[in-house]
Parts: C-alpha cells; structure tokens; sequence
C-alpha cells in the first residue's frame, strides 16, 4: 500500500505542462546603434523567445547633466513586437499574473510609460523583474493580459561609472550579474524558483490528502 501511495504521490507531483521551465542567463545587453531618444545598448531575452517567435527588450541610455554633474540611467521600452513590461522589486518576490495585473512598470512597449532614471551612485544594483506576453506570438492564453503561458523573469544589473575617451563625459555602463526567466506560471525573484501553475498547486493538495490517509490507515492498522 506504502508503495502504492508514494508511486501516486509521484505522478501527482509530476509538472502540470511540458512548456513549463526555468532558463537561465536569459538576460544579456548588447551595443545598440544610437536609437533616437540616444540609447546605446539594449537588455533583452536571449533564450526563452525562439527566434522568430517575438522580442523583448529595453533601452539604456547613460544621462550626464552637466549642470549638477550627476550621470543618470535612462531606460525606456523598445517598441518592438509583443507586449511586456518592466518592474524594479525586492528578491523574494511572488512574481507572476497577480503581481503585474495589480501593479505599475517603471518602462514598457505600450507607449504610455515615461522613461524611468536611476541617479548613478556607487555600488549601484537594481533587481528588476520581466513580464512577457507569449499568447500573440506563443500560443494559448490572453493578449495583452498577464496569464499561465507567458514569461516571468527577473535580471539582477550592476552599474559602472565609465568616461567617454573622446569627450571624456562620465557615463554608466551596465552588466547582467544573473538572470532567470520562468515559462510560465511566475518566478520567486533573485531565485531559480518557477511558481507552480494551478494544476501543481492541486497536485500538491492531493499529495496531502494521500498522505493523511496513509497516517489514517497506518493506525488503523495499530
């Protein structure tokens, strides 16, 4: 009976959707030729998007004012293919659906965000997370709504004050200290963690009952 139970408990537990995976090293910057607004380089997805399947990216662009001095980052949306939005949050978060449905992004494609700065300071980081909307190009769910089949990701930034060698303008460069991105379902931010779709959650539900009948019947046994 023992066996029997636990060989359930496995299948119950068993991911609810093939698609489901957490990647990792998603998120990369790469030089980009001065878009208008003056960006120089754009953080993208790498390896959740198969190519030809959509785009996610946003621009940075380095900001000096050179009445007070201060070097700011400048990031805005690339008004390029699906929809997807950007949100500066702690580590631990519970990100997914919920969350992006429920609150504002500090830079998105829909042309309704301003652009979001961030005043250089040194030692700088940010932990931002990324949502993704995989049901245009992906397949299943809703457009334009956050849901079970799109990217949940988060990208951990550190920030640089570098000096232009021809102008000699002190500028902030960027890089990608780790990065993950969920397909599907959500992501625990600064973790590899994917949030259980709806059928894992009743997966475990059932493995709790099981169990409780298992204790049940063991006593009875006694």
């Amino acid at each position: 009976m023992c066996r029997r139970l636990f060989a359930l408990s496995l299948a119950l537990l068993a991911p609810s959707g093939s698609h489901a995976a957490v990647v990792l090293e998603d998120a990369a910057f790469s030089p980009f030729p001065p878009y208008p607004d003056g960006a120089t380089h754009l953080l993208a997805l790498t390896k959740s998007i198969a190519s030809g399947s959509g785009a996610c990216g946003f621009f940075f662009n380095s900001i000096h004012d050179e009445t007070s001095g201060t070097v700011s980052t400048r990031i805005t949306g690339a008004f390029i293919a699906e929809l997807y939005k950007l949100f500066v949050v702690p580590p631990g978060l519970v990100f997914d659906a919920a969350y992006v449905a429920t609150h504002e992004p500090v830079a998105s494609n829909t042309g309704t965000t301003p652009p979001y700065f961030l005043t250089y300071e040194p030692g700088q980081s940010s932990l931002f997370a990324i949502w993704d909307d995989r049901s245009l190009l992906g397949g299943g769910g809703v457009v334009n709504a956050p849901d079970a089949v799109d990217l949940y990701g988060w990208m951990a930034i550190d920030y640089t004050l570098d000096e232009d060698p021809v102008t000699f303008v002190p500028t902030v460069s960027w890089s990608v200290r780790d990065s993950a991105t969920a397909t599907g379902g959500g992501i625990i931010t600064g973790s590899y963690v994917q949030i259980p779709e709806p059928g894992a959650n009743a997966a475990l539900v059932g493995l709790a009952a099981l169990g409780a009948l298992g204790i049940r019947r063991r006593r009875g046994v006694g």
